[in-house]
């Protein structure tokens, strides 16, 4: 796991419950704290903590441990760079996050500066080197920047993901043929574009990881409202199964991750667009009703989505490929 600056220790979801010794004062307590390593130390612990040990946390400082109960699952990742498409806010930036957490730089890109300065940020607390690139996804030369300013800042493209989309309530076969390429260059031909792009540093080094954001829309019509997202995600399922197909035998496992209903900035305008055709007047009425079509009756979080990105990246998943992974609460109920 990573260090942190003390001055910026936000702890994340608690790993293990333990027994801390200050060797100042002699005091114990048990707290629930983020392992930097399975030694003897730790290096941080959540300021609750640090204020009934009574001494303030400082840099670099170290408690003893007397006791530990629980346990950590390595995913081999620290050190790894994960560069991650539409990494500024909702199910990206939770991607960028919980990389990050297991002590991996991130480069992200994004269209908005604001945003993508916001999250940086957000991410460099857990003391991982991250490089945040604006970008335009739909054009080839803003892809390739994004490529070489990754390798310039982090030295290195051990995982890939293709979380860059976008979607639009309404969409039919009547939508114009610029808005369906545009449908299609974001959603698809950006994933494609970022695969070409870093697959030739992969296979000189040994392999790598690409994992590519879908949609449950990919798998099964809800309603003919989001047609060219849909088709594009579509589009990007079969991409993936060809491209585990072609970079195997270099070691590249390639996997698709196809998130259901999802609290994110793109299903807040979605929700915005459904509110009229459906009759309602705010974002949770549409929600309560599309998570009625879900087994476990709830909209998902981002963070449900991450974890498994997250560990499909990581040395725990190195018999995976061509796979497609539905993150949806049970919506797609198809056996294939």
């Amino acid at each position: 796991m990573p260090s942190y600056d003390a001055a910026h220790f936000d702890p994340p979801a608690p790993v293990a419950q333990v027994m801390l010794r200050n060797p100042h004062s002699g005091a114990t307590i048990s707290d629930v704290l983020l392992l930097v390593d399975t030694g003897a130390d730790i290096t941080l612990l959540p300021r609750t903590a640090v204020e009934q040990l009574g001494v303030p946390l400082l840099a670099g400082q170290r408690y003893e441990l007397m006791s530990f109960e629980g346990g950590l699952m390595d995913l081999g990742l620290q050190g790894k760079v994960a560069l991650v498409t539409g990494g500024s806010k909702g199910i990206g930036k939770a991607i960028a996050e919980e990389f990050a957490k297991e002590g991996a730089h991130v480069s992200i890109c994004a269209r908005g500066q604001h945003d993508l300065a916001a999250t940086a940020t957000e991410l460099r607390r857990y003391g991982v080197t991250v490089a945040a690139i604006p970008a335009d996804v739909t054009q080839a030369k803003a892809v390739q920047q994004v490529i070489d300013t990754t390798l310039q800042q982090c030295g290195r493209i051990d995982i890939l993901v293709n979380n860059a989309g976008s979607a639009w309530f309404g969409h039919s076969i009547d939508t114009p043929d610029e808005q369906w390429q545009y449908a299609l260059e974001v959603n698809l031909q950006s994933a494609v574009r970022f695969t070409r792009g870093v697959a030739p540093w992969m296979r000189q080094h040994d392999g790598g990881r690409i994992i590519n954001i879908a949609t449950a829309y990919a798998r099964t019509v809800f309603a003919p409202v989001t047609v060219d997202y849909g088709t594009a995600k579509a589009g990007l399922l079969l991409f993936s199964r060809a491209m585990a197909i072609e970079l195997a035998p270099d070691n590249i496992l390639v996997n698709a991750v196809c998130p259901g209903f999802i609290y994110s900035p793109l299903s807040d305008s979605l929700a915005d667009a459904a509110m009229a055709p459906l009759g309602v007047n705010s974002r949770e009425e549409v929600r309560q009703i599309l998570q009625e079509f879900t087994l476990l009756k709830r909209t998902g979080h981002p963070e449900e989505v991450a974890a498994l990105v997250v560990f499909l990246a990581s040395a725990r998943a190195t018999y995976i490929t061509g796979s497609i992974y539905d993150v949806d609460g049970g919506w797609t109920k198809s056996i294939i």
